[in-house]
């Protein structure tokens, strides 16, 4: 009896044993950093930012770093009257997109096809009615990659409940590397540009209309590589480490000189 409790504990400390390697294992892996371009999948329980979830699918291979924004909209000034017999009832979309839609040709001339493929996080504020100076006090926060070309994009829009479609009165954008010198923790005014940029008139009618906005951030500083510049990064060490071994075996055979001088 007693050898066969002795057997019986034994195997139980046997087991223990195990589960504690498999568990030391598994926090061993969860250590390690993942490789370049990798996401680390987040917990059930992890937080996620607001507003949408992101149009274009899986990220693109490259090293981007994630920065949690705080973008604040507190008010439009000046928004030119509305039509005739109708109140202006503004209200601003915040977007997060790669790319600038006021230079991009593509998102000048289908612009919501173009937000489609480009939008990382979008909100909206809420409608203030019968008002050209509205006080949105809207606060907005958001975790979104770091890239190059990432722009934050304001569009001051007049709700109309009787046409088809809402007024564009203006829009603006604020590139992402420009808040990493905290310029813009303070609240400033920004100007605005018509949808259609050849619209003479529409150019006039917002000529005093500002948007006011702060923006702060929390993250990784500076920037980050694009595609392009980690596939030249990875050409590069691939032609430096082609070159080394051109080197060794030229010196085992005493037979070559300096092929190293274009990579140092």
């Amino acid at each position: 009896m007693a050898l066969a409790l002795n057997c019986e504990s034994d195997l139980m400390s046997r087991h223990g044993g195990k589960d504690a390697l498999q568990r030391n294992v598994q926090r061993m892996q969860r250590a390690i950093p993942r490789q370049r371009g990798e996401e680390v999948p987040s917990r059930p329980d992890s937080p996620r930012s607001g507003g949408s979830s992101p149009r274009n699918g899986s990220p693109p291979k490259g090293a981007y770093h994630k920065v949690k924004l705080e973008i604040e909209v507190v008010k439009a000034s000046d928004i030119p009257d509305a039509a005739i017999l109708a109140t202006c009832d503004p209200y601003v979309i915040v977007s997060i997109v790669d790319g600038n839609p006021l230079q991009d040709s593509k998102a000048l001339k289908d612009f919501e096809e173009w937000r489609a493929l480009h939008e990382q996080w979008s909100g909206q504020t809420r409608v203030i009615e019968g008002t050209r100076d509205p006080d949105f006090r809207a606060r907005f926060r958001a975790e979104v990659r770091n890239r190059e070309t990432t722009h934050i994009h304001f569009r001051l829009l007049d709700q109309d409940n009787i046409s088809h479609a809402d007024r564009n009165i203006g829009q603006a954008v604020l590139p992402l590397q420009d808040l990493f010198d905290d310029s813009w923790a303070a609240v400033r005014a920004i100007a605005l540009r018509p949808m259609d940029r050849k619209d003479a008139h529409a150019w006039a009618a917002i000529s005093k209309t500002r948007l006011h906005v702060a923006v702060t951030w929390e993250g990784i500083l500076g920037k980050v590589k694009s595609e392009e510049r980690l596939r030249a990064a990875a050409h590069w060490k691939a032609g430096a480490t082609h070159a080394k071994r051109a080197q060794r075996k030229a010196n085992e055979e005493g037979t070559g000189e300096g092929l190293l001088d274009f990579f140092t």
